[in-house]
């Protein structure tokens, strides 16, 4: 009626499963391509949060988890306690053996404190020679095995620091994890003077 051309049923059969076989790939295409793409977005963001010596946490890394706590420990009623590790003479080993030699005793470290801690710890080295660690735990005496088990495995394999920790629960008002990040560093320096200071 419309001056069109009827189409054998056959034809137009075989024309439908063909469309629909074009549909079906370009689905599973589109479906690869949102993968690939989901995949490098998540390399991307593990290269920029991912220390390249260690292959832990950088300090990027850190805060970002920093931000995202609060509000799981306010949820779940749980404390945070923030270390901070200061390697003693990384200085000097450098100076001495060179920064290869440097580099091991830093990776040395992460892995001695990878081992002690648990998989869901975060740990970053925020510095040269320091490492602050994140614990999260249902109170600081906890935490406190933790960070002495740390403490005794570094001492196992000769690794000389200073450690300093500050612990406060998400039900303490006005908590504020970037103020705990402060307290432990100042406790660690605190330690490292004492240190210091017994042995002049």
């Amino acid at each position: 009626a419309f001056g069109v051309a009827d189409v054998p049923p056959a034809t137009f059969v075989s024309q439908m499963v063909k469309a629909n076989a074009l549909a079906i790939v370009l689905n599973i295409a589109r479906r690869r391509t949102v993968r690939r793409f989901e995949a490098a977005q998540h390399e991307v963001h593990r290269l920029a949060t991912t220390d390249e010596l260690t292959g832990l946490a950088n300090q990027r890394g850190l805060y970002e988890v920093v931000r995202e706590l609060p509000a799981r420990l306010r949820r779940e009623d749980l404390t945070l306690t923030v270390v901070y590790v200061d390697v003693d003479d990384l200085k000097m080993v450098n100076d001495r053996y060179g920064h290869a030699a440097g580099d091991a005793l830093i990776r040395s470290v992460g892995e001695v404190l990878r081992s002690a801690l648990r998989q869901h710890d975060t740990i970053a080295p925020v510095g040269g020679d320091e490492f602050a660690v994140l614990i999260v735990s249902d109170g600081a005496e906890d935490a406190e095995v933790l960070v002495e088990r740390a403490h005794e495995r570094l001492v196992d394999q000769g690794i000389s620091a200073s450690i300093g920790s500050a612990s406060e629960s998400a039900a303490t008002p006005g908590f504020d994890a970037n103020r705990l990040l402060e307290r432990a560093d100042a406790a660690m320096y605190q330690v490292k003077s004492i240190r210091k200071n017994g042995m002049s």
